[in-house]
């Protein structure tokens, strides 16, 4: 990604915080600043019936409780979003709280090295995988569409 590129993906990201632009727009704009410079090697991944994974979806399940009606949460992210962040990200590895964070809890994760191919393999065969939470009061579904 360029300096031009950089600062276009900021820009989109500051319209998409600023509430002046819908996720879907935000990820067509993103998409678009990312094609030229794309090469076969950097599409996203494949369905086995061939249509593109767009969208990393992470839906939470809480059961009822106490009298509490059961509550669901489902959040819809575009990849396009997934990956212009990594790559923002990955440019101020010295202003990084996240970073500060988990190295105080043990783990030393750096984020300029993370491989997007490895995580879009990872969520294609991920197919959807559900993660119980809250000692199994609530669920974490996660699918790859």
């Amino acid at each position: 990604m360029t300096t031009t590129d950089t600062d276009n993906a900021r820009r989109i990201l500051e319209l998409l915080a600023q509430g002046k632009i819908t996720v879907d727009e935000a990820d067509q704009l993103l998409r678009a600043i990312d094609a030229p410079a794309a090469g076969p090697a950097s599409r996203e991944a494949s369905s086995s019936d061939g249509a593109a994974h767009r969208w990393v979806r992470l839906t939470i399940d809480k059961s009822a409780m106490n009298g509490r009606p059961p509550k669901q949460v489902s959040i819809r992210v575009p990849m396009a979003l997934v990956r212009s962040g990594l790559k923002f990200g990955a440019m101020f590895p010295k202003f990084d709280p996240v970073r500060k964070h988990l190295r105080d809890h043990g783990i030393d994760a750096d984020f300029s090295k993370i491989d997007l191919a490895e995580i879009e393999a990872m969520l294609t065969n991920l197919n959807e995988s559900t993660i119980d939470v809250d000692g199994g009061k609530a669920q974490l579904r996660i699918s790859y569409e």
